[in-house]
């Protein structure tokens, strides 16, 4: 259970720690929420998200 949380806070912090300038300027461009998570939000997070290499 303790290894779902620390999972789960560093997603929190990882959310946390991407500019909502880059959010605000891809919505300015048009981009949909949609967009804007598969766009910027996912790829910031994917080293978080990612399983450690083996």
């Amino acid at each position: 259970m303790a290894g779902l949380r620390l999972q789960s806070g560093n997603l929190i912090a990882a959310l946390q720690s991407i500019p909502d300038t880059l959010k605000e300027a891809a919505r300015v461009d048009g981009a949909s929420p949609l967009q804007v998570f598969w766009s910027i939000t996912l790829p910031l997070l994917r080293p978080t998200i990612s399983p450690p290499p083996c």
